[in-house]
């Protein structure tokens, strides 16, 4: 006999966000942090061409977001890195720039 517990058994991909840009500040990063809770993300990546300071690669590791410097184009890289967790690791991923993850917009709110 079958037992049922009423709902569905329903798996989700595990979620991934990759946000990319010339550099990362302290502000990107716990803008990167939110980000990461709020779509439920297991790991969040910041793919930068300029090595961050000593700061910002702590407060990153607080906030569990991981940093990628890049000798070529950040953009560039975090597409193949996406393509690479997605075909290796089958987890979902997003793509998109520092300031659209980040949302660096209130920092230019003239209120």
């Amino acid at each position: 006999m079958k037992q049922s517990f009423g709902r569905p058994f329903h798996m989700e991909k595990e979620k991934v966000f990759i946000a990319y840009g010339e550099a990362a500040g302290i502000i990107d990063v716990w803008g990167c942090g939110k980000a990461k809770a709020r779509l439920g993300a297991s790991r969040g990546i910041m793919v930068v061409k300029r090595r961050p300071t000593e700061k910002v690669i702590e407060e990153a590791k607080k906030e569990g977001i991981e940093i990628v410097v890049t000798e070529g184009k950040p953009k560039e890289e975090a597409k193949r890195l996406a393509e690479r967790i997605k075909t290796e690791e089958g987890k979902e991923v997003r793509v998109g720039k520092i300031e659209e993850i980040a949302d660096r917009s209130m920092m230019y709110d003239v209120c």
